[in-house]
């Protein structure tokens, strides 16, 4: 049977890429949003298909995966950015291009018209940043397959996320009971159980509270990513307190610059974040001093240097 290729492009592309990575609530969407800012930055935002296969990255054999994962990133994703037939013009939306590209730069991406080669060769002096909240299980085989690729883990305070999470109502009965608003488990008995929901916890699953559930989304979130080396911790509570200085240390860290849409953003940085430590005291104590260690980011850095 012919092995089916794509350009070597591909490859070199998927290698180069950033994913943002982390639990969903703690500053992933306003990192994105910073990235999509940076000279040579091509922004994917939440992307459908790679919520389904990235976790597929350990159950493909490798070749296949490649040819699934490099085609989807680079002629799906890539290669529109570039020729300007990708973005999402709803102002509305919080991945609008609306929010983060001046009028000027959209009409000189949209006001022409690019082919194939000459979009793969505009593709050559850019690199895809793309948001993926939920895949840190997965950030290890994603490092094997490709060494080059970076990860941005963004970090939240324990309160503050779950806080956030409760509001949302993601682990509510009534959401896990709705198919479709919660990417990648299994249903049963009519209630999702996500993927990442560890083997001792999934009979206890469908009668934890909203609150446990979360906390346990938090803490195996950054759990998943125990001895893997590499990924950056962008510290949101650090973002909003100190905008310039985060950020900065960011794009150093990538080898980026900043643009004047990148200072824009951080103009509209503002620190709301307030803490009710009373938030955690439905959790058992040791579920509380779990989470708790957890959120503190130089506990979560220290466990991707072990």
């Amino acid at each position: 049977m012919p092995e089916y290729l794509v350009h070597q492009d591909a490859y070199e592309k998927a290698n180069q890429c950033i994913l943002i990575v982390g639990p969903g609530r703690t500053g992933s969407t306003l990192t994105g949003r910073i990235l999509q800012t940076f000279a040579g930055i091509e922004y994917v935002y939440e992307s459908a298909m790679l919520h389904t296969l990235i976790p597929l990255v350990a159950r493909l054999p490798r070749r296949e995966f490649q040819l699934l994962f490099e085609t989807y990133l680079y002629e799906e994703k890539l290669i529109e950015l570039v020729a300007g037939r990708a973005w999402n013009f709803n102002e509305k939306d919080e991945s609008s291009i609306l929010k983060v590209k001046s009028e000027s730069e959209i009409k000189a991406r949209t006001g022409v018209s690019l082919g194939k080669l000459s979009a793969m060769e505009k593709a050559r002096g850019a690199v895809l940043a793309v948001k993926m909240t939920d895949v840190t299980p997965f950030v290890g085989r994603l490092k094997e397959i490709y060494p080059g690729m970076r990860f941005v883990l963004t970090h939240r305070e324990a309160y503050g996320c779950i806080a956030s999470l409760l509001k949302k109502e993601w682990f509510s009965d009534e959401t896990l009971r709705t198919r479709g608003l919660v990417w990648n488990g299994i249903f049963d008995e009519g209630m999702l159980r996500p993927h990442w929901v560890p083997e001792a916890k999934r009979a206890a699953w469908p009668r934890m509270s909203a609150l446990e559930r979360s906390a346990l989304y938090y803490r195996e979130m950054y759990a998943a990513l125990n001895g893997v080396q590499g990924p950056y911790l962008f510290s949101y509570d650090r973002l909003l307190k100190e905008p310039a200085p985060a950020v900065r240390d960011l794009a150093r860290w990538l080898g980026l610059g900043m643009t004047p849409g990148t200072e824009r953003i951080l103009a509209s940085v503002k620190d709301h974040s307030a803490m009710e430590k009373s938030l955690l005291d439905g959790l058992s104590s040791t579920e509380r001093a779990e989470t708790l260690r957890f959120s503190d980011p130089d506990y979560v850095a220290g466990l991707m240097k072990e």
